[in-house]
């Protein structure tokens, strides 16, 4: 008898349980169909569990949005130390090449500095200056490429980061595929603006840092090449004034040489003054009737030749007078030609530069400094000259003189002779009439 709701048979329900352990899995199921009623009676006339799967799948769809959202935050912030560290270091680097090139600005901060230098020092300061310059420039470059590459790193990280939960939303089916990559899309141009952004950003930073340099690199040229302009004038002052100290020694305006040769012609010229004057001295004993005019006129011809003797000893002296202040001219001449050479070896300017230096100033002093020389060897030989005429005329008018007074005495000795030869005459016939009278 089979079981009913109410009575159980043991025996019935033991070979049905035995008959459901030897059932496989699929023959249970088809017979659990097999077993359903043709008709479903519904307990609840509207059943909610589409609204609660859904409800389910918004949650898990808004979990998942929010992780998105926290995990690209997350990103932005692993990202910002590696960008900032970046931008400190280039800060550092870029310090410390400023107190370097300050440094190297100091060597030539003022004028005593500037005198050491050479045009030599002065390029290889710039070039120092000029390799900082290109070590800064490289160093924005880094900087820019590792920006670049830390933004390049972070895209990387949000496509994976999509990818992975493009797929999470797909499998959440909360969406449809289309508007999860719709969703997803939306979030990508988003993220793509940020970016974009990021990368002007970027460009916009490098653009900058490069111009500032730049135009530091302008200003630090233009204060190198002012400081440049005042060491050439230093350069050129300093060549002038070593000049004109040169021209204002005592050795080129008195020269010791000169000195030295006016020191020997005056102790010449007093001997040979005191050998006239002895020459002159001797006429007093060359009166008549003891001496003849024949010794006056040997005497005058000594005198004569002593004066000529004087004469070419001063013409001597002044040649080598003259010849010693030509030597100083050429030094002085030679110094200018030195001067020009130092301007041209310092390369403070051209040679038509140079000339322009030299030209109108130093052949002045030298011209003044010569034309000096020459007034004075011209008065010194004018007053030679006139020394030597006037000496030859007081010579000639004192042979004159002589030569009158002998002519004098031998007038007054043929009057004396003719006045003895009449008084002879006379005694002689005074004597005759004496003895006429005697005899008579």
């Amino acid at each position: 008898m089979p079981n009913d709701d109410f009575t159980e048979n043991p025996v019935l329900y033991r070979e049905i349980t035995f008959r459901k352990a030897q059932e496989s899995e699929d023959m249970i199921e088809a017979r659990e169909v097999r077993g359903l009623s043709d008709f479903i009676i519904p307990e609840k006339t509207n059943s909610n569990i589409i609204e609660r799967l859904s409800e389910r799948r918004r949650g898990r769809h808004n979990e998942a949005v929010a992780v998105l959202q926290q995990e690209l935050a997350c990103i932005g912030r692993e990202m910002e130390p590696f960008i900032l560290e970046s931008g400190k270091l280039l800060l550092t680097k870029l310090s410390e090449s400023d107190r370097a090139i300050e440094f190297l600005f100091k060597k030539i901060e003022s004028d005593t500095d500037l005198e050491t230098f050479s045009i030599k020092s002065f390029g290889e300061l710039w070039d120092a200056i000029s390799q900082k310059s290109v070590s800064r420039r490289q160093w924005i470059k880094e900087m820019d490429e590792t920006l670049k590459k830390l933004e390049v790193a972070r895209a990387e990280k949000i496509k994976e980061l999509l990818k992975k939960y493009t797929k999470i939303m797909e499998d959440i089916s909360y969406f449809s595929p289309s508007d999860v990559h719709r969703f997803i899309h939306t979030e990508a141009m988003m993220i793509n603006q940020a970016l974009l952004a990021n990368q002007r950003a970027i460009a916009k930073l490098f653009v900058n840092l490069m111009e500032a340099d730049l135009k530091r690199e302008l200003s630090q040229w233009l204060k190198w090449q002012e400081r440049q302009k005042d060491w050439t004038i230093i350069q050129k002052d300093y060549v002038v004034r070593s000049f004109r100290e040169f021209m204002a020694r005592k050795e080129v305006q008195e020269p010791t040489a000169v000195k030295r040769d006016m020191e020997n012609m005056i102790k010449d010229q007093i001997s040979l003054s005191r050998r006239r004057m002895e020459l002159l001295q001797v006429l007093c004993d060359l009166l008549p009737p003891t001496h003849s005019k024949a010794e006056i006129n040997e005497w005058y011809e000594s005198l004569v030749a002593l004066n000529k003797y004087i004469d070419t000893h001063n013409v001597q002296h002044m040649m080598i007078i003259r010849i010693q202040y030509e030597r100083v001219c050429q030094e002085c001449l030679a110094n200018v030609q030195l001067c020009k050479n130092k301007l041209l070896s310092l390369k403070v300017c051209t040679e038509k530069e140079a000339e322009k230096v030299v030209n109108p100033d130093f052949f002045k002093m030298v011209g003044r400094l010569q034309n000096r020389f020459e007034q004075e060897l011209e008065q010194m030989d004018r007053g030679f000259e006139d020394l030597a005429k006037h000496i030859e005329q007081d010579c000639k008018d004192l042979y004159k003189y002589f030569q009158q007074a002998i002519v004098l005495w031998d007038d007054h000795q043929l009057k004396l002779s003719q006045q003895e030869n009449e008084l002879q005459v006379k005694l002689k016939e005074c004597r005759r009439k004496h003895e006429n009278l005697n005899q008579v």
